[in-house]
């Protein structure tokens, strides 16, 4: 199987010696961007795609071949907050129900994929900024986060993430004053 996405279509090769590719459009309203932008895309454990791009996170089911587009709603405050999408990642213990969100602007997003609500963590909650580039996580369950302004040590304690039990989250932050090269990491610059 192979997979390609690019900033106006998400596409699956269907003749390997030909190099015939199946396309499927990115955007709703069908518009197709020059933009040099960034798509970038997560493969979840049922084989359906998670696709971040400049206008929103898009939901897209392998067997199906549906998208289902997740973009910021002012009036839902349990929506996207920032459609500009930077990095996605699994949740580190419950990879079938949650998904990490870095945006552009909007800080970092959790989506529940069972609800297909989102909760936002940003600078307000300790986030050094509202940026994150790229997401990764631990043998300990915890996401680290590079920013505008350095990197992000995220970590959840108390009950599961599903369970009943109260959830503190906290922000750990380093920056040069901590070794690093700079604050200022870049889109991509992740591993």
């Amino acid at each position: 199987r192979i997979w390609v996405v690019t900033e106006n279509y998400f596409c699956r090769m269907i003749d390997s010696e030909k190099g015939i590719f199946k396309k499927y459009k990115l955007r709703k309203d069908h518009q197709e961007s020059n933009e040099n932008s960034r798509t970038v895309f997560h493969e979840d454990l049922l084989n359906n795609f998670w696709i971040g791009t400049k206008y929103g996170l898009i939901h897209f089911n392998s067997k199906t071949e549906l998208m289902t587009h997740y973009i910021t709603d002012p009036s839902d405050p349990k929506s996207l907050n920032e459609n500009n999408i930077k990095s996605i990642c699994a949740d580190p213990f419950e990879p079938e129900k949650y998904l990490w969100v870095g945006t552009g602007g909007g800080g970092l997003n959790r989506f529940n994929i069972e609800t297909e609500k989102f909760k936002h963590f940003t600078e307000a909650d300790g986030l050094p900024n509202n940026v994150v580039y790229g997401i990764l996580s631990d043998a300990k369950g915890n996401l680290w986060l590079s920013t505008n302004k350095g990197l992000s040590r995220f970590s959840a304690k108390g009950g599961s993430a599903s369970g009943g039990n109260l959830i503190t989250y906290t922000f750990r932050n380093f920056n040069v004053s901590d070794g690093l090269q700079s604050n200022e990491f870049n889109t991509g610059a992740f591993y």
